[in-house]
Protein backbone atom coordinates (compact mmCIF):
# COMPACT_ATOMS: atom_id res chain seq x y z
CA UNK A 1 0.00 0.00 0.00
CA UNK A 2 2.85 2.28 0.88
CA UNK A 3 4.28 2.24 -2.86
CA UNK A 4 0.64 2.89 -4.01
CA UNK A 5 0.26 6.12 -1.90
CA UNK A 6 3.58 7.16 -3.27
CA UNK A 7 2.86 6.95 -6.92
CA UNK A 8 -0.60 8.65 -6.15
CA UNK A 9 1.11 11.82 -4.41
CA UNK A 10 5.22 12.14 -4.52
CA UNK A 11 6.80 13.72 -1.55
CA UNK A 12 8.03 16.69 -3.62
CA UNK A 13 8.26 17.89 -7.30
CA UNK A 14 11.71 16.52 -7.89
CA UNK A 15 10.24 13.45 -6.79
CA UNK A 16 11.48 10.56 -9.58
CA UNK A 17 8.80 10.10 -12.23
CA UNK A 18 6.72 6.95 -12.80
CA UNK A 19 8.55 5.31 -15.98
CA UNK A 20 5.05 5.63 -17.02
CA UNK A 21 5.91 8.82 -18.01
CA UNK A 22 9.18 9.93 -17.57
CA UNK A 23 9.80 12.72 -19.59
CA UNK A 24 6.68 15.05 -19.06
CA UNK A 25 8.74 15.67 -15.92
CA UNK A 26 12.33 16.31 -16.54
CA UNK A 27 14.49 17.58 -13.74
CA UNK A 28 15.78 20.76 -15.37
CA UNK A 29 14.81 22.85 -18.89
CA UNK A 30 18.24 22.02 -19.82
CA UNK A 31 17.72 18.36 -19.52
CA UNK A 32 18.78 16.10 -22.90
CA UNK A 33 16.51 13.60 -24.34
CA UNK A 34 19.56 11.35 -25.18
CA UNK A 35 21.20 11.20 -28.51
CA UNK A 36 18.21 8.61 -30.05
CA UNK A 37 16.22 11.72 -30.42
CA UNK A 38 18.53 14.08 -31.50
CA UNK A 39 17.81 12.48 -34.89
CA UNK A 40 15.25 15.87 -35.58
CA UNK A 41 18.62 18.06 -35.91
Amino acid sequence: MMLEVALQAPPSPDYMPSPEEPEQAPPSPDYVPGPEHADDE
